[in-house]
This record gives C-alpha cells, sequence and structure tokens, in this order.
C-alpha cells in the first residue's frame, strides 16, 4: 500500500514538473540570459559560464564522497556518480557547442528585414496592453463602416438564431434573388480583378445542370460514386499531359489549400524522409500570401527574398542560390505572380532545383 501510494504521488509530481518544464519553455532564452547575466555581474572577470557549471558538478561530486553522504553498503555507486559527473560535464559542453553552431546559423541566414520585423512584433507585443484601447476604437470604427465597406442593405433581415418555424421555400427562393440578381450585375461588368472566372453564360448553365447531378455526393466515397473521381482523375491527367508531368495528383478547393497541400507533400518527402528537422522553403516577396499560412501551420522556416530591388519583380536564381543550405526543401515560384502578374524565370528555377536536388513548386495563381 505504500509502495502504491509512493508510486502515484511520484508520478503526480513528474506530471506537474513536465507541466511547469512546458510552461516555462518560452522563457528559456530569458531564463538562461538572466542566470549568465547574474553569473557576469558576481565574478566579472571570473570563469565563463560553462566553466562554472562543471565546477559546479564536480564540487557536488566531491562533497557527496568526503562527507559521506553515501552509506558504507553503497560505496560502490562513487565510482558510477563519476563516470555520471563526467558524461554530465560532457553532455552540458555539447550542449554549449550545439547551441553556438545555432546561434551562428541563424545569424548567417537572418537578414536586416528579419531584424526588422522581429524588433517590430516584439515592440508591438510589449506596447499591447498602453494601445489596447486605441486599437479597440480603432475596431469600433472599422465595424461601424462595415456595411458601407462591404456594400451591405442597411435594411436586411439578420437572423443570428433558428426560428421557431422554418420559412417557406417561396419565402427563401424570393429573398436570395432578389440578393443574386442584384449582385451578379457586378461580376458581369468585367470589372472584377482576378478570383473570377466565367465562360459565359451558355458555360454556366452546362456547370449548374452538372453540379446539380452530383450535388449530393461525395468524392471521399469513390466507390459510390465512381464517376466523380473519375473525372477528377481526368482533370489531374488533362493538366499533367500540359505541363508534360506524371498524371499524379489532386483537386483542391482553391488557392490556399493548393499551396498547403504542396508544402505539406514537400516536407514529407524533402525533409522527414531525408531526416530534416526543421525544414526551410525559399521564395520571394512577390509570393502568394497563402504560403506563410502554410508555412506557420507545418512549422517551416520561410526564407524571402525582395523582389523589389531591380523592379522586375522576379525571383532571380543568383538570390535563390545563396539561400540554399541542408535544410532547403523547396523553392516556391510564381508563374504569375499574385501581385503583379510577373511570370517568375522558371527554367533558371528548375535547374536550381534540379542541382541541389530539392523540390520546385509553381504557384500559377491567376
Amino acid at each position: 500500500m505504500a509502495m502504491a501510494m509512493t508510486m502515484t504521488m511520484a508520478m503526480t509530481m513528474a506530471a506537474y514538473i513536465t507541466v511547469l518544464l512546458r510552461q516555462l519553455r518560452p522563457l528559456a532564452i530569458n531564463v538562461g540570459l538572466a542566470i549568465y547575466i547574474c553569473h557576469r555581474l558576481s565574478d566579472p572577470t571570473g570563469a565563463s559560464l560553462l566553466e562554472s557549471l562543471v565546477n559546479i558538478f564536480a564540487q557536488i561530486h566531491v562533497y557527496a564522497s568526503q562527507n559521506a553522504l553515501i552509506p558504507h553498503r553503497w560505496a560502490f555507486v562513487l565510482p558510477l556518480m563519476n563516470v555520471i559527473s563526467t558524461i554530465t560535464q560532457d553532455v552540458v559542453a555539447i550542449a554549449g557547442i550545439s547551441g553556438l553552431l545555432r546561434v551562428g546559423y541563424f545569424l548567417y541566414h537572418f537578414r536586416l528585414s528579419n531584424w526588422k520585423d522581429l524588433l517590430l512584433r516584439t515592440c508591438f507585443q510589449w506596447m499591447k496592453p498602453f494601445i489596447n484601447k486605441k486599437l479597440q476604437t480603432i475596431a469600433n470604427k472599422i465595424l461601424k463602416e462595415a456595411d458601407s465597406m462591404l456594400a451591405k442593405e442597411p435594411n436586411r433581415t439578420i437572423r443570428i438564431s433558428l426560428p421557431t418555424n422554418g420559412l417557406a421555400d417561396d419565402i427563401i427562393l424570393n429573398e436570395l434573388s432578389l440578393c443574386a440578381n442584384r449582385e451578379n450585375t457586378k461580376c458581369q461588368t468585367g470589372k472584377i480583378s482576378g478570383t473570377l472566372y466565367s465562360g459565359g453564360n451558355k458555360h454556366s448553365e452546362l456547370m449548374c445542370k452538372v453540379y446539380e447531378f452530383y450535388l449530393w455526393s461525395n468524392p471521399l466515397k469513390p466507390g459510390v460514386w465512381p464517376r466523380v473521381n473519375q473525372c477528377e482523375a481526368e482533370i489531374v491527367a488533362m493538366t499533367a499531359r500540359i505541363l508534360n508531368g506524371a498524371p499524379i495528383g489532386c483537386v483542391t478547393s482553391g488557392g490556399t489549400e493548393s499551396i498547403l497541400t504542396a508544402v505539406r507533400a514537400h516536407v514529407e518527402l524533402f525533409g522527414k524522409q531525408r531526416g530534416i528537422e526543421c525544414p526551410e522553403i525559399i521564395c520571394g516577396s512577390t509570393a502568394h500570401c497563402a504560403l506563410n499560412k502554410a508555412c506557420e501551420v507545418l512549422n517551416v522556416r520561410l526564407l524571402c527574398i525582395d523582389c523589389d530591388d531591380d523592379n522586375s519583380y522576379e525571383l532571380k536564381a543568383a538570390a535563390v542560390e545563396k539561400q540554399i543550405t541542408c535544410n532547403t526543401i523547396m523553392i516556391f515560384a510564381s508563374a504569375p505572380s499574385f501581385p503583379h502578374g510577373i511570370i517568375d524565370p522558371i527554367d533558371d528555377l528548375s535547374a536550381l532545383a534540379k542541382q541541389y536536388d530539392i523540390g520546385l513548386h509553381i504557384d500559377a495563381c491567376l
């Protein structure tokens, strides 16, 4: 019974320590810096922090052996303690060297723009408690102007809870048809920039009929709807044939999912399968913003090259090659790019990807 209680207490204590360490992990750098500052203030011209840690381990070992803290029958443990102490000192030294290498690697790839962004984010986090009131004022102003900004009808009906009785079919159809007729005329002017593409009324009518056939289908069940699966496979094969590629791929819901899927595939193929724990992707400043979201979700470091230096707005292969490291898994190119519609030099970037045996994703952002 006593042994069981002891084990339970030990497991509970271990759980508490684990949770505490997880909470303190983001503060590891700050804690380490504080320890270093205290050490340097106490002994400005003395031994380094690494030497002090090694000496502390040695003193603990000497104190334990000289003051008979270990019973005589456990004397055989002393040589083992000596081995453990030596190994511990070696681990501390290796950790210090590894940390220095990581700092050097970090500084080598950190550009002035990164320092600027990091400084701005840090200052914003520090100042946030003092500017919350101002931010709330701006947010309230935006909310008041949201209806006019989004061209919403001021007298529209807003429903925020489920009605006791559902609306009649004709009421739903009449309400939505009035809105659709008014709103759809905007896209017919041809003055909407991107995100909407039409092949004419006849083509739109055909698509509506096709969608109606498979409105209640689910591509996750190809055995139930094999024709839907065949349509997707044919789209992939046709696109691959145009690009002289293998008929392998999938149809996504849009640009963000496409980029997220591509980054995930590169993390698996060029990252995990090669033992890369800190994958990196190189892109230009004209890359689609969904790439930032994909890298944030999949924990990939994004190296962004400024494409505005020579007003060409292209991702130059020479600039990309300077950023390639052993952790690079992909080059992200655009054909065309989202903000300017400019095509990156795909031939040069493709040759670079082949030379270094890394992935190349070409984003056709129309």
